[in-house]
C-alpha cells in the first residue's frame, strides 16, 4: 500500500491474494454474483477482497446482509476486520460496533449492516453499490426480493455466498437452470456437476447473474491439516464429503426422511395447546447424536 501523488494504492494484482478459479467472475459486469460450494473454498475471502478494492478506490456505500442481524458481527464484519489486519490495512478502516458498520477513512466508503430479523431492512438505504448476502440460503425468496428490489444504483453488485444448495432451496429456482416435474416441484439441472467437484462456472437462467462453484481443492491457500481432514471425510463418510467437501448440490440424506413432503418455505407458527396430548419420540442413536420429536395432533375439517 502506498499513497503516492495523493492517491491511495494497494497491489490487488498480487497472485498471493486471489484464488485463480474465481477471477473470471470478479470483474464481470453482472448484478448478481453467486459464489457457492464446499467448506474451505475461500469464497468469503474472495468477496472480502472485492469489497475492499471498491472501498479503497472510490467512495461507495455497501451493505452486509444476513437473516439474523447478530450473526453479521461474527461473519462479514469480522472477515473484513481479519483481512485488514492480516494485510496491514487496519489503519485505513474503522470497524464500528454501534452502529455496526465499516468505514474506509481515506475514501469515506461505508459498509453498513442489515439483518432481516430487524425492521426496515434495506428500504431506507439509497445509493448502494454493493450488497453482500452471507449464508444466502438462510434467507427466503421473499427476504431476498424485498431486500434486492429497492437497490436501484447503477453498476450495483449483489454478492450471494452460501454452501452447497439444497435442491428444494429457493436459490435453485431463482438462478439455476432446471424444470418442474409432474408434481409442479422445481428440479435443478445438475448436468454441469462433475464427480470430482472441480467444475466452476454454472449457467444461470438470469442473464444478469453469474454463478461460480468452488470446493476446497480450488483453494491453493488451504493448509495441509485441513486438506487431510477433508480427505478423511472422503474415506469415512462419502455422502457428507460429497456435499461439504465437494460442494455438490443435493440433499444430505442420513436415512429415510420421516416427512417426505416437508418444505421449509411452508413452515408456520402454531401455538401450543395445553389441552392436547404431547406425542414424544426418542431415537437413541449411538452416533452422532440422540434425536427427539415432540408433536401435537389436531383436526381441521377432514384433515388431521
Amino acid at each position: 500500500m502506498s499513497q503516492a501523488d495523493g492517491k491511495l494504492r494497494f497491489d490487488f494484482s498480487h497472485p498471493g491474494l486471489w484464488i485463480p478459479a474465481y477471477l473470471p467472475m470478479n470483474w464481470r459486469k453482472k448484478r448478481f454474483k453467486l459464489l457457492y460450494g464446499s467448506r474451505g473454498r475461500g469464497g468469503t475471502t474472495n468477496v472480502v477482497q472485492c469489497v475492499a478494492i471498491k472501498m479503497l478506490q472510490s467512495t461507495i456505500k455497501g451493505m452486509m446482509v444476513r437473516k439474523v442481524f447478530d450473526d453479521i458481527s461474527g461473519s462479514q464484519w469480522d472477515s473484513m476486520r481479519e483481512w485488514a489486519e492480516e494485510h496491514k490495512q487496519a489503519h485505513n478502516f474503522i470497524f464500528q460496533k454501534a452502529p455496526l458498520e465499516i468505514i474506509c477513512k481515506p475514501t469515506g466508503s461505508r459498509l453498513i449492516a442489515r439483518g432481516l430479523d430487524k425492521s426496515g431492512r434495506a428500504k431506507s438505504v439509497p445509493g448502494l453499490s454493493i450488497a453482500w448476502y452471507e449464508e444466502a440460503d438462510e434467507l427466503t425468496a421473499e427476504d431476498f426480493r424485498q431486500t434486492s428490489l429497492p437497490i436501484r444504483g447503477d453498476n450495483t453488485a449483489e454478492w450471494l455466498t452460501f454452501n452447497a444448495p439444497q435442491v428444494e432451496q429457493w436459490l435453485g429456482e431463482r438462478f439455476f437452470p432446471g424444470s418442474r416435474n409432474k408434481e409442479g416441484e422445481f428440479e435443478p439441472d445438475l448436468s454441469v456437476e462433475t464427480p470430482d467437484g472441480m467444475f466452476t462456472e454454472v449457467p444461470s437462467t438470469d442473464p444478469n447473474a453469474v454463478i461460480m462453484h468452488g470446493c476446497y481443492k480450488h483453494n491453493p491457500f488451504n493448509k495441509e491439516p485441513f486438506i487431510a481432514l477433508m480427505e478423511r471425510d472422503r474415506e469415512r463418510d462419502p455422502e457428507a464429503y460429497r456435499v461439504s467437501g465437494l460442494g455438490l448440490a443435493g440433499k444430505l440424506r442420513t436415512g429415510m426422511e420421516f416427512f417426505h413432503a416437508y418444505k421449509s418455505d411452508r413452515e408456520m407458527e402454531v401455538s401450543f395447546d395445553p389441552n392436547k396430548a404431547l406425542h414424544v419420540t426418542l431415537d437413541f442413536n449411538a452416533m452422532p447424536y440422540m434425536t427427539q420429536l415432540v408433536a401435537q395432533i389436531w383436526q381441521e375439517g377432514d384433515i388431521w
